[in-house]
């Protein structure tokens, strides 16, 4: 939790105090993805890419990531000998190719540059406790169940962690300020809990995070509510499926299905769904997540399907609650957000949820 309050601190602050200061109109949703993959290099890799910074350099592997993500979806999609075809008679596959060696590449200079440093580091008082290196040290250990081949081993490793975490964070937090960019009132109600917190903790600073942020998040329940209503109507990853193994009912409906069978659920549209969320599904309304006695109401992970269910449940679900929750905390408190008249958010069709247009604002310093 240091390590994000410290991005926060040091170089998300920086970029939108130059924004305010200087009227500038950004894309939310870019800012997002450069601000996720500067924090998602450092913990796999304890890299330090500088994406996001003043100048907003050019990012290739988030458009490469974005490009896999297009491709990947139209192959779920479109019939099996169809896609192979194209791919057969090599239509699109030169982009798609392209976009993979730049993924490749850049993991695959980052284990380069990694090894280097174990190599040379002091191993007495450096210790290495990004993924990568806990992956490198224990390699001896796995060669024969990788073929020997190390690199690649590492390379998909870190690559699985690297898309599953990217995108999807960046995303959240990009429809979340859209939906209080629509709901202002919503602003002003964590924007109230974020004041009693401080009050209550009796804090001398106007400051979030001037103490333990871990223990005090656990007490923002109308933030994570707020969060929770924001993934049900914007799910980073929209749809997803699953395949029979063998001749099956599905015990909900009664529907029988053969082996081999792909059943794609659409959590977009679950979301939006009266029978399972009640005649209001369409509205934001944090809360529907908060109990008479003021808690967190738990849902059921096969009605609210934002991190999976079963036994395949996203593993970091509290951490990125944990994340968010500081992130968007840190922002409401330092900044107003407005969206630019006339800009159309509208979702994109890929495997990640994504605007299709990103998300154009102007910020300011709140007086709040």
């Amino acid at each position: 939790m240091n390590k994000i309050q410290e991005e926060i601190e040091s170089r998300l602050f920086p970029v939108l105090d130059h924004v305010a200061k200087h009227a500038i109109e950004i894309d939310l949703q870019d800012l997002f993805k450069r601000f996720t993959y500067d924090n998602i290099c450092a913990i796999l890799m304890d890299y330090d890419p500088k994406f996001l910074s003043v100048d907003f350099p050019p990012i290739l592997v988030s458009k490469a990531v974005t490009h896999i993500e297009e491709v990947s979806f139209l192959r779920h999609v479109m019939p099996t000998l169809i896609w192979k075809l194209l791919r057969w008679l090599g239509v699109g596959e030169k982009e798609y190719n392209n976009a993979c060696k730049t993924l490749d590449n850049f993991i695959y200079s980052c284990i380069a540059r990694k090894r280097e440093q174990m190599r040379t580091q002091n191993e007495i008082t450096e210790v290495n406790t990004d993924l990568l290196s806990l992956y490198m040290d224990d390699l001896e250990n796995v060669k024969t169940l990788i073929n020997n081949d190390g690199d690649k081993f590492l390379k998909d490793t870190i690559l699985n962690f690297f898309i599953a975490g990217g995108d999807t964070t960046s995303v959240a937090f990009s429809w979340f300020f859209y939906l209080l960019s629509v709901n202002p009132q919503v602003i002003v109600k964590i924007r109230e809990e974020l004041k009693t917190l401080i009050i209550q903790d009796h804090d001398t600073h106007d400051d979030i995070f001037s103490r333990n942020f871990i223990e005090n998040s656990s007490k923002l329940v109308y933030l994570h509510a707020a969060l929770c209503e924001a993934l049900r109507l914007y799910p980073p990853v929209a749809f997803n499926h699953k395949t029979s193994v063998n001749s099956d009912v599905l015990l909900a409906s009664g529907h029988r299905v053969g082996p081999n069978t792909q059943i794609i659920f659409n959590m977009y549209a679950m979301g939006r769904m009266k029978c399972i969320w009640g005649d209001d599904c369409d509205e934001f309304k944090p809360e529907r997540w908060i109990s008479k006695g003021g808690s967190i109401k738990l849902e059921p992970t096969y009605k609210f399907l934002a991190f999976g269910a079963g036994p395949r449940i996203c593993q970091g679900k509290d951490m990125v609650f944990t994340q968010m929750k500081a992130v968007v905390a840190a922002i409401i408190q330092k900044y107003d957000i407005e969206a630019v008249k006339g800009h159309q958010v509208v979702p994109d069709i890929s495997v990640v949820l994504q605007m299709k247009h990103g998300f154009k604002v102007k910020l300011s310093h709140s007086q709040y």
